[in-house]
């Protein structure tokens, strides 16, 4: 998990995409064609630069579906991940990192 410490911008996310998303894929699918890559619409998910490096680099993404649950799975596992770290109840930022990485 990246923790951002300001804004995220497209070199930002690349920095990300090359030294966390890449490495993940590489561990957890032999066959990368069988992932998927889901963003969100935030302007530096898809600036021109990143719509290159994604190409570039072979990774599918999937367009962005309307405003449902249903239909947006990370709204799910946002959900889910943010029930975990209150039952956990971080009183600083040291907890709360903690609380994430053993959710």
């Amino acid at each position: 998990m990246y923790s951002a410490v300001s804004n995220v911008n497209s070199k930002t996310y690349i920095h990300i995409l090359q030294h966390f998303l890449i490495p993940s894929v590489e561990i957890w699918f032999e066959d990368s064609t069988d992932f998927i890559f889901q963003n969100d619409n935030a302007s530096c998910h898809r600036s021109k630069i990143i719509r290159n490096f994604l190409q570039q680099n072979n990774i599918k993404t999937m367009t962005w579906p309307a405003n449902s649950p249903d239909h947006n799975p990370i709204k799910n596992i946002w959900a889910k991940l943010k029930n975990l770290i209150r039952e956990k109840k971080p009183q600083n930022k040291d907890e709360f990192r903690l609380a994430i990485g053993s959710s």
